[in-house]
C-alpha cells in the first residue's frame, strides 16, 4: 500500500500540474478568443470601410459625370447668351432702320404733298400761249 501510496502521490501531482495546465490554457484560450473577437470586429469594421469607400468612389464618378453635364450646359448657356445679345443688338439696328425709313418715308410724303400744291395748273402752262 505504501508503493501505491507513493504512485498515487506521485498521480496526483501529475494530474495537479495537468490541470494547472489546463487552466493556463483556458486563459490562454479566453485570451486568444477576446484576441480573435477584436480582429473579428477590426475586420468587420473594415469592410464596412471599404464598401463605403467604394461607394464614396462611385459617388464620385457620378459627380464627375455631373459636373461634365453641368459644363457642357454653362458652355451651351453662354453661347445661347452671345446668341442672345447678337440678335438684341440686330433687333436695336433693325428698329433704328425701321425709324430711319419712317421718317424718310414721311419725309418723301411731305415733300410730294408740297409739290402737289405748288405744281402748275393747266391755265398757269406757259406752253399755251
Amino acid at each position: 500500500m505504501v508503493e501505491h501510496r507513493g504512485e498515487v502521490d506521485a498521480l496526483r501531482t501529475r494530474v495537479e500540474e495537468a490541470l494547472r495546465g489546463i487552466g493556463e490554457t483556458e486563459g490562454r484560450i479566453e485570451v486568444i478568443e477576446t484576441r480573435r473577437k477584436v480582429v473579428d470586429d477590426v475586420h468587420r469594421k473594415t469592410n464596412v470601410i471599404v464598401h463605403l469607400l467604394e461607394d464614396v468612389r462611385v459617388n464620385l464618378e457620378m459627380v464627375s459625370e455631373q459636373k461634365a453635364v453641368i459644363d457642357h450646359v454653362v458652355e451651351n448657356v453662354a453661347t445661347l447668351d452671345e446668341t442672345l445679345r447678337a440678335a438684341q443688338s440686330t433687333q436695336r439696328s433693325l428698329r433704328v432702320e425701321r425709324e430711319l425709313a419712317e421718317r424718310i418715308e414721311r419725309g418723301i410724303k411731305s415733300l410730294r404733298t408740297k409739290i402737289g400744291s405748288t405744281a402748275p395748273t393747266d391755265d398757269d402752262d406757259p406752253t399755251d400761249n
